[in-house]
């Protein structure tokens, strides 16, 4: 090693480039002993955005005001689990009007009963009412927000909204699931 260093200082070969041959000398020589000497970080920098494998955004199912959120951001959730409601008095209105409906009919069918004549358009009257009841108590469903999936809630941009009205299909809460993930910019 000094010979080498030697010869690059004094030979008359090297005199055109003995600053550049030195140079590379030099660094050939110091760089192994710097990655000995000096320390390496383990840790990794990346520029980017962290988001979850999958993503559903909670919708509104039906027109209402926003009544309640009663998630957080960073708060686990499992799929079907109430996030918040939504009010929409037609809609509860309606649901307890064919309730009403669906009592009467049931009150007259079993009257009916004696007379064989009536009984039967009591079952269908009673029957268009099942049904009537059925899908206004779906309507009412509707006005409960609830998790798709199991997972994370992440967003929740609708919680400075309480008491606006919300419109079908408005974005009102996100849920992400699986592993999370680092989105590079």
């Amino acid at each position: 090693m000094i010979r080498t260093s030697t010869y690059l200082w004094t030979s008359p070969e090297t005199e055109p480039h003995r600053v550049r041959a030195v140079t590379c000398w030099f660094a050939m020589i110091a760089l192994p002993f710097a990655v000995l000497i000096l320390p390496l970080s383990r840790a990794t920098v990346v520029a980017g955005v962290l988001r979850p494998e999958r993503s559903r955004i909670v919708r509104a199912e039906s027109e209402g005001f926003l009544e309640s959120i009663d998630v957080v951001a960073g708060e686990s959730v499992l799929a079907d689990q109430p996030l918040g409601t939504l009010d929409n008095s037609e809609v509860r209105l309606v649901a307890a009007k064919a309730e009403s409906e669906l009592t009467i009919e049931g009150i007259r069918l079993r009257s009916d009963d004696r007379a064989a004549l009536g009984a039967t358009e009591a079952v269908l009257r009673r029957s268009i009412a099942l049904g009537r009841s059925r899908q206004a108590s779906e309507q009412v469903e509707r006005l409960t927000l609830r998790a798709p999936i199991d997972g994370t809630i992440t967003r929740v941009p609708a919680a400075e909204r309480l008491g606006s009205f919300c419109r079908v299909g408005e974005p009102l809460l996100e849920v992400g699931g699986g592993g999370w993930r680092i989105r590079t910019l």
